[in-house]
């Protein structure tokens, strides 16, 4: 039978056996493993090779004893000079041949030989097989199974002192009967990194295997025989869940977990393994955030989304055959405050300098809880040297940006030396502390920009009753790309009253060349000059003036003609008003506009309503005829006089602010 292997826990697979062969065939296993240097296998005991000695059931080398004194005087090989040897004196080797007795005399006015430390033994450390059981399940099949022939072997991790950085593969060999396993042909080999394998195409009987780890460099040989026997059969029992489950520890982004072991009919406590699942809330813990070694009972859940917050944890039990301990219960666990700064290396340019600023260049810095795309940059701007003193925790930013590799800062003096420093900030406030310096020095500049002021095509603007929309062409700079250049807005209730000394009524966005104007007074007339200013702070001087009137309000410039004048007691007010016509504040725009007029279409009165929002012209709206008297109209011109001087007529300014209301759209502004 032709064997066959897979490895398990990191996550590669073995596609096969070195070398294929059939496993336990009478002649071959009937053969003693074969002594391998250093250390050989006699059955359950161990024989050790020149150079090492025996501790448990392996071979490890052999201390090397302290060097003696050595006596001579001229500084002469040390000699043992007992019975038969002469002592040696003057510096003269006396000893004639080998002395090994005791009690001869010794050398005098020799010197002493330095002890060297050779350092810790050339060996590797590893505890061999820990755990052999039944690997696989029953699986399914509409027939009866075919025999079971796997075994899952399990191990933990070997090291390698004196060569840290050797990959470590793990070596099995097999056999039918106790200590015949053949050290020269593995069965199998496990890839570094890997602590279990499964051994498959075994005969339905006990197998007995063992583990060894190779380096990839280093002379140190594994000669353990630690071995372990198992026999295969289908495992379709759960295991027990473990208990005791605790957090061990936690940081902002990882909650380690700890717990007692689980139990399993087949598996051994050291083939265990643990998956751990995570998530936001008790009862939804479905994602895998850990798999523990074989025989650990903690394990690490990384890469949590938010520090300081509450999460939730299911630690079950799965055996070398694959079944899971059926266990639900959740446990919480809360990661720690963020208090790790990203870790960032400053900016490394400051370019393009331009007469109000530079470009500043850098490489995204890197932050355990803060995504690379939301860690934030503040750039600071000296005109001082930066030092080991300099208050960064108390210096309000020169600019800020989030995420990217570069940023523009600007609103800097033209013709003058600036020192830059970047940091990284993540959303928790923490920021590094690099005080890496750029240093370039701004574009002088003395001459405002070329402008002409705001559109004067009244079309070109947005005009509503609290707001202006202004818009003009781009100014031109001799240094200021038209894309950076600043427009101030000044504005005043009268011709030529704007205060350039004063701040302006609004800013621009750099190189927009548009802005709102909000917080109005409706039905106003408002004058406006605009200037455009360059990055070195030059003001053009323009005096184009723009004049521009708000909308008329309904709820502040119609509505109080009707509160005052005709929503009155007995009128047109809720109850019976004539005609249905209610005027009161909260009734009155539904009540007139796009509504049909109660006296329009009879008497030879063209059908009207009482306002059209859909028609410019005023004549066209009934109630404008009422309140201006014109001809076609039913009964008296409204509102009525009255002979006790509660009403009046409407004045003509009153009638135009109607009529203009009308022009506009009639809104409901």
């Amino acid at each position: 039978m032709t064997l066959r292997g897979e490895t398990t826990s990191d996550g590669r697979h073995e596609p096969g056996l070195r070398p294929a062969f059939a496993l336990f065939g009478a002649a071959a296993l009937s053969i003693a493993a074969t002594v391998l240097s250093g250390c050989g296998s006699d059955g359950n005991n161990v024989t050790c090779g020149k150079g090492t000695v025996q501790k448990g059931d392996t071979c490890v080398a052999k201390s090397e004893p302290t060097p003696q004194a050595d006596a001579s005087a001229g500084g002469g090989p040390t000699t043992d000079a007992g019975a038969g040897g002469a002592a040696n004196t003057g510096g003269t080797d006396g000893g004639a041949g080998t002395t090994t007795a005791t009690g001869g005399a010794t050398g005098t006015g020799g010197t002493t030989s330095e002890v060297v430390d050779s350092g810790p033994p050339d060996v590797i450390v590893f505890k061999g097989v820990l755990s052999a059981a039944p690997g696989e399940s029953t699986p399914a099949s509409s027939g009866k199974p075919p025999a079971a022939d796997s075994i899952r072997l399990a191990w933990e991790l070997a090291t390698y002192p004196t060569h840290p950085l050797a990959a470590l593969k793990y070596e099995i060999y097999a056999a039918t009967s106790s200590g015949m396993e053949n050290y020269q042909a593995p069965i199998a080999e496990a890839p570094a990194g890997s602590t279990s394998f499964l051994v498959q195409g075994l005969d339905a009987k006990k197998n007995y295997f063992v583990v060894r780890a190779v380096p990839s460099e280093g002379d140190a040989k594994d000669e353990n025989t630690v071995e372990l026997a198992a026999t295969p059969a289908y495992d379709d029992t759960a295991p027990s869940a473990p208990s005791s489950v605790k957090v061990a520890s936690a940081t902002s982004t990882a909650v380690t977990l700890s717990w007692k072991a689980g139990k399993d009919d087949d598996t051994p406590s050291d083939g265990l393994t643990y998956n751990v699942y995570w998530g936001t809330k008790t009862g939804a813990t479905t994602t895998l955030g850990a798999v523990s070694a074989p025989g650990e009972t903690t394990a690490t859940v990384a890469g949590l989304p938010a520090p300081k917050t509450t999460f939730y944890f299911r630690v079950v039990t799965v055996d070398a055959a694959g079944n899971v301990s059926t266990n639900k219960d959740d446990f919480a666990g809360k990661t720690s405050a963020d208090v790790t700064p990203p870790v960032f290396g400053g900016c490394y340019a400051a370019t393009d300098p331009t007469a109000g600023g530079a470009t500043v260049v850098w490489t995204p810095a890197a932050d355990d809880t803060t995504p690379a795309d939301a860690i934030r940059y503040d750039v600071y701007a000296f005109e001082v040297p930066v030092t080991r003193d300099t208050p960064f925790d108390k210096i309000q930013p020169t600019a800020t940006f989030t995420g990217g590799t570069s940023g523009q800062i600007q609103g800097l003096k033209n013709g003058t030396t600036y020192r830059v420093v970047c940091r990284a900030e993540d959303s928790s406030g923490n920021q590094d502390d690099n005080r890496v310096t750029q240093v370039f020095t701004t574009k002088l500049d003395g001459t405002p920009p070329t402008f002409s002021g705001p559109n004067t095509d009244p079309s070109s603007y947005q005009l509503d009753s609290t707001m202006i929309t202004l818009s003009w062409a781009a100014a031109m700079d001799d240094q200021t790309d038209s894309n950076r250049l600043v427009y101030y807005v000044y504005t005043s209730t009268t011709p030529g009253g704007e205060d350039f000394t004063a701040p302006p009524i609004a800013k621009s966005d750099p190189g927009v060349l548009t802005v709102p104007i909000t917080g109005l007074l409706s039905n106003t007339q408002y004058y406006f000059v605009v200037r455009a200013v360059d990055e070195a702070g030059n003001i053009d001087q323009n005096t184009n003036e723009l004049a521009l009137t708000t909308l008329v309000s309904f709820e502040n410039d119609v509505q109080p003609i009707f509160t005052a004048n005709c929503a009155l007691s007995g009128c047109h007010v809720p109850g019976n008003p004539p005609q249905g016509q209610i005027l009161s504040d909260g009734f009155s725009y539904n009540s007139i506009v796009d509504v049909m007029a109660g006296e329009s279409g009879v008497n030879g009165i063209p059908p009207l309503k009482r306002i059209d929002s859909t028609n410019p012209d005023p004549t066209k709206s009934y109630l404008y005829l009422k309140i201006t008297g014109a001809s076609g109209i039913t009964g008296n011109t409204m509102p009525p006089p009255d002979p006790t001087g509660s009403r009046r007529p409407l004045t003509e300014t009153e009638k135009n602010t109607i009529k203009l209301w009308i022009v506009q759209g009639a809104k409901n502004n």
